[in-house]
């Protein structure tokens, strides 16, 4: 006569294992909250977080490029996003851009392009280069 099969016990390590990787899942969610819009929408805040918009900053920053190149053409020699002072106005929904330059002629002057670009279409609100007094003359800029 054989013996009913009796269930087999699940190893304790087994166990204590799977409790440690759900633990650890759960952990990377949390830390990572922003990142995952399935959680925000399960444990609430569906909206963009203060200082974020629905538009995309890389967008922004191309919409300034091409707005440089336009105006200075073949003057200009370089062009670097100035990631610090670069942000978002939550207030006006408007991308606040600045972008060092290096133009051609007056390479070791400071040139900066400020440029406000609306998050909702992408298009430049008020755009303006800076230089030290006197400056605009060496590059016949007006």
């Amino acid at each position: 006569m054989t013996k009913p099969k009796t269930p087999e016990k699940k190893s304790p390590l087994v166990i204590g294992l799977a409790i440690v990787g759900v633990l650890m899942v759960i952990t990377f969610i949390v830390n990572n909250y922003e990142k995952f819009p399935t959680a925000q929408s399960i444990f609430g805040g569906n909206e963009s977080p203060k200082g974020q918009a629905q538009g995309s900053l890389q967008l922004a920053v191309e919409t300034c490029r091409s707005q440089i190149k336009k105006q200075l053409g073949a003057k200009l020699l370089a062009s670097n996003l100035d990631e610090y002072s670069t942000r978002y106005n939550d207030t006006s929904k408007q991308y606040l851009v600045f972008i060092d330059l290096v133009i051609k002629g007056v390479e070791k002057e400071k040139y900066y392009y400020e440029c406000q670009v609306s998050a909702m279409n992408q298009k430049i609100v008020k755009a303006q280069l800076t230089s030290p007094p006197g400056q605009f003359q060496k590059i016949n800029i007006n």
